[in-house]
């Protein structure tokens, strides 16, 4: 039985390491162009008409944020935010019944999402694509644990649907800051 495990769990480790290989190869393969135009922007003007980057200068008026209106688009962003978080706030009285979260409403049990909404939160000091998505596996690895704990010894073990209804708890109840920027 130990011997099997074993097996069964690297199994399971390298398919998640393949599954983050893709991911990261994915992503890098569909937005390369866009990373790197990014990485040649200048972060802080060196003077009105050269842009300080890491490959060297760039004329403002080659970089394409300037057209857009910096400032404007940051508000934006901001005002969107802070919309987004006070519908969050809004919403705190959201149970699992209210998302029909089927595992859940036949022992009309709570759920602590503690753990979930802990990462979510951090998602935001996260600096790189790699560390986001492993933020956001720890998530979903969260949620399944919740579930399973919050159910141990009913007749009716969580699914697949019961998932999508308790992240989208875990979202409200963590009301997370900048959600939109980050997601």
């Amino acid at each position: 039985g130990t011997m099997n495990g074993n097996v069964g769990q690297e199994y399971d480790n390298d398919a998640k390491d393949r599954l983050v290989e893709c991911l990261e190869k994915f992503l890098y393969t569909k937005c390369r162009r866009d990373i790197d135009l990014v990485l040649s922007w200048e972060v802080e003007p060196k003077d009105d008409e050269h842009y300080h980057t890491l490959r060297g200068s760039v004329k403002k008026e080659q970089n394409p944020l300037s057209d857009l209106g910096k400032v404007n688009v940051d508000k934006q962003v901001k005002d969107s935010e802070d919309e987004i978080h006070e519908k969050l706030k809004s919403l705190q009285f959201v149970s699992p019944r209210h998302l029909e979260i089927k595992c859940l409403e036949e022992a009309q049990i709570d759920i602590d999402l503690s753990y979930p909404m802990q990462q979510l939160l951090s998602l935001n000091a996260q600096s790189s694509p790699r560390q986001m998505l492993q933020t956001i596996l720890l998530i979903s690895r969260g949620i399944n644990v919740a579930l399973n704990y919050a159910v141990a010894g009913q007749q009716t073990p969580p699914g697949a649907d019961d998932v999508l209804p308790t992240l989208i708890l875990t979202v409200l109840r963590a009301n997370p800051p900048r959600l939109l920027t980050n997601i």
